[in-house]
């Protein structure tokens, strides 16, 4: 009887997953984006009321195009991204010194994978992962990224 009731209890266990491991993933994914970024410009301009150049200045905004690699950790419902220099805002909190941030809102399906990051107060981008594709798209203020994931072991030299 008392081992029909351990046998019964083990296998619920495995059922509900709480005897499970949960998932390690480490990816690195190659893309490229767009970043925000602003310059003074002052030159010369047609006017045509004047018939003649008239001389204007201001600040200009424009999406510049990068290409970068981003690395993401994922262990269980917690994980972190290294984002590459290019792509942190002059003014950002909360990485660690090396690159690191934390993921928070983790959320690991069978076909996606979900996640935030705090970059300071005010971007906190927001990225996806697709399973079957690779895919990974990011958003923040300011700036996007496409990239397509391969799973790396970590500490493993590739060659």
């Amino acid at each position: 009887m008392r081992s029909t009731i351990a046998i019964a209890l083990f296998t619920a266990l495995l059922a509900s997953g709480a005897g499970a491991k949960a998932e390690t993933l480490n990816l690195v994914c190659p893309g490229e984006g767009g970043k925000l970024s602003s310059q003074y410009k002052s030159g010369y301009m047609w006017d045509a009321k004047r018939k003649k150049y008239v001389s204007q200045s201001g600040m200009e905004t424009e999406s510049r195009p990068y290409a970068a690699a981003v690395t993401v950790r994922i262990a269980g419902d917690s994980g972190s991204i290294q984002l590459p220099k290019s792509m942190v805002p002059p003014i950002h909190g909360s990485g660690s010194g090396d690159g690191w941030w934390p993921l928070n809102d983790v959320i690991v399906g069978d076909k996606e994978i979900r996640a935030a990051f705090k970059l300071n107060g005010l971007n906190h981008p927001k990225i996806r992962i697709d399973r079957m594709t690779g895919m990974l798209t990011m958003t923040g203020t300011g700036f996007d990224f496409t990239g397509r994931c391969e799973k790396t072991d970590a500490g493993e030299r590739r060659f």
